[in-house]
């Protein structure tokens, strides 16, 4: 941004010898200089204010972006959303404490849907009923082991996987997963199945106006329905052609 020949060295002066916090001491430096009326009227003066500029209108379209989708980040539908789709997962929360409270809610919808299946189970090291009872075999009750919720494994297991390369489809993963995690598979079908804008449905309403005129007025309802179906489902009817 600086031409040959700038006044660089007025700047240069403005910087302290020794730096303790640069990144700190660096802002405090470019208040300084913008504060500096001598400075200011210099071409270097210029272009850093130029640059200030920028940095401020940055600094307010992040935060009124940020202020506006808030709303939407915390959701707890568009966070079971976005834990739900393995090419995201968990991996879009910065904080820790933010990424246990989206997974423990994840578990909580999980544990809802298995209901009276997510009790609580016990394993002891030996569990064949065919070996005689020991001696003593009462103390075994002590050496019982907690075996996890259906719902905690099933949702450490997801989680514990890789992330969906961004380009595959989520709703493929699902299906290839059902068996293995069928409660997770059961809740992605219900919440990636929400359109993300109201687009779809008003693009829907314009192809109804086409359909229904002022000369077609006396469509019947199925014909309607059919035509409609056609309309918005044509890859259906290529993959029959094929």
């Amino acid at each position: 941004m600086l031409e040959e020949g700038a006044d660089l060295h007025a700047l240069l002066a403005y910087l302290p010898e020794r730096v303790s916090c640069f990144a700190h001491t660096q802002q405090l430096c470019i208040k300084d200089c913008l504060q500096d009326s001598d400075f200011t009227k210099s071409y270097a003066g210029k272009q850093l204010g130029k640059v200030a500029k920028i940095v401020n209108s940055v600094r307010k379209l992040a935060a009124s972006i940020s202020k506006r989708l808030l709303p939407f980040k915390n959701s707890p539908d568009n966070r079971l959303a976005s834990l739900l789709d393995p090419r995201f997962k968990n991996r879009w929360i910065e904080h820790d404490v933010e990424k246990e409270e989206a997974i423990r809610l994840l578990k909580t919808h999980v544990a809802s849907r298995l209901g009276s299946k997510d009790e609580e189970s016990y394993s002891t090291e030996e569990e064949n009923p065919s070996k005689k009872p020991k001696l003593f075999n009462f103390m075994a009750e002590g050496l019982k082991k907690k075996r996890p919720r259906k719902s905690e494994s099933e949702v450490d297991s997801y989680l514990g996987e890789e992330i969906l390369h961004f380009d595959e489809d989520p709703l493929m993963y699902w299906k290839k997963k059902s068996e293995e995690f069928p409660t997770l598979a059961s809740l992605a079908k219900d919440y990636l199945g929400l359109t993300a804008t109201s687009a779809p449905s008003e693009r829907v309403f314009s192809i109804t106006g086409n359909f229904y005129t002022a000369r077609r007025n006396l469509l019947g309802s199925e014909t309607f329905r059919s035509l409609m179906f056609i309309k918005c489902n044509p890859t259906v009817f290529e993959q029959v052609k094929m």
